[in-house]
């Protein structure tokens, strides 16, 4: 088990050809119909481990990767300065870029959660008795934070989870809505996985197709909370729904110093009106955002997606000049027809009927292994 050039160079490939394949497959529908949305996020996962273990394993086979391969090979080989190449500079770049961009994620999330430590912890009885009506037996309960700080609803934390709700006044059913929805985000873990996709753009900064993956699998998120929300609600309640949602959208996010954190929460839309047309569609469609039977082919997809990604890596191939092969009177064969081994003091010795070798006790071992005769002298 090893990383190496050839081994993030084929993960990179990888990765890129799934994620633009799972992207355009996803927004035609194709794989919302097969898997389902939680299927699809399955999908998503696998590309984000995939992008997280660069390794070739012992059962990886190396292949070779062609004339342009070899060329490429030797670019990027190319010495810029004295002892550095062009890829072990990119690596220092890349190395030096994946720190700042974790550091500053680092950084805004203990921002934002010292920010919130700070705001004043009201008990609404209102908000906690529809959080109660929402919440279902043994669930751990969020807290609630009602704040100026922000203009729409959404939700943060992994460990401490909080609901945060504009300071502003909503209907019962408004806030039911609300609760129910920030809180099915919070069952699903959803805020450590928009952390985790967000850490996985940090060290992949200059990909540009990791913020492919995390544009739709932020909407992917989205799309499956909705289906989950709504999966029982009739015609006239799923309408309400989608009403608050949209009085939402259109009071927008001013809160200059809230969009910093935008990264750390879930919030109940992104600033995207395409975005929400299209979550609009699927609940309108009623269509859910879990399925085991999308959930188990999606599973089967990724394993064997998986297995395949690790069986081979390109390596780049050169034939030995023929000049440089020596053909004269002192190069001659060593097989076990023609030699054996003798043990002599301690010391193994090759008698090759030319000369006698001393070999090392394992090149020993590994030719009497391949058949060699052992002679105690």
């Amino acid at each position: 088990m090893q990383i190496t050039i050839f081994s993030v160079w084929i993960t990179i490939l990888w990765s890129s050809i799934l994620i633009l394949i799972f992207y355009f497959l996803r927004k035609k529908l194709v794989l919302l119909n097969v898997c389902s949305v939680s299927g699809v996020l399955i999908l998503y996962i696998f590309c984000i481990i995939r992008l997280l273990i660069p390794i070739e394993l012992p059962w990886t086979k190396e292949l070779w990767g062609g004339e342009l391969y070899n060329w490429v090979y030797e670019v990027v080989r190319y010495e810029v300065v004295s002892g550095i190449n062009i890829y072990q500079m990119f690596g220092l770049i890349w190395m030096a870029g994946a720190f700042f961009f974790l550091i500053k994620l680092t950084i805004r999330y203990i921002k934002l959660t010292k920010m919130l430590d700070r705001i004043p912890v009201k008990k609404d009885e209102r908000t906690e008795s529809i959080l109660t009506a929402v919440l279902k037996d043994k669930e751990k309960r969020p807290e609630i934070v009602k704040t100026s700080a922000i203009q729409i609803p959404c939700c943060v934390g992994v460990f401490h989870k909080r609901i945060l709700i504009p300071a502003k006044e909503y209907s019962d059913e408004e806030l039911h809505y609300i609760i129910l929805h920030e809180h099915t985000h919070l069952k699903n873990n959803d805020v450590l996985t928009k952390l985790l996709i967000n850490s996985i753009c940090a060290v992949y900064w200059w990909n540009p197709l990791v913020y492919l993956l995390r544009k739709d699998m932020q909407q992917s998120l989205e799309i499956r909370c909705d289906g989950q929300v709504s999966k029982k609600m009739d015609s006239i309640s799923r309408s309400n729904y989608l009403a608050v949602m949209l009085a939402e959208f259109k009071d927008n996010c001013h809160a200059d110093e809230f969009k910093k954190y935008h990264s750390s929460v879930m919030p109940l839309f992104e600033e995207h009106s395409e975005k929400l047309i299209e979550r609009f569609q699927l609940v309108s469609d009623r269509k859910n955002g879990t399925s085991v039977r999308g959930n188990l082919v999606a599973t089967a997809i990724a394993i064997c997606l998986l297995m395949a990604s690790y069986s081979f890596v390109l390596q780049s191939q050169y034939a030995c000049p023929i000049e440089e092969i020596e053909t004269d009177d002192i190069s001659y064969s060593v097989d076990s027809d023609n030699s054996y081994i003798a043990v002599r003091d301690g010391e193994y010795i090759l008698h090759t009927g030319q000369k006698e070798v001393v070999l090392a006790e394992e090149m020993a071992e590994m030719m009497i292994e391949e058949g060699f005769l052992v002679i105690e002298e």
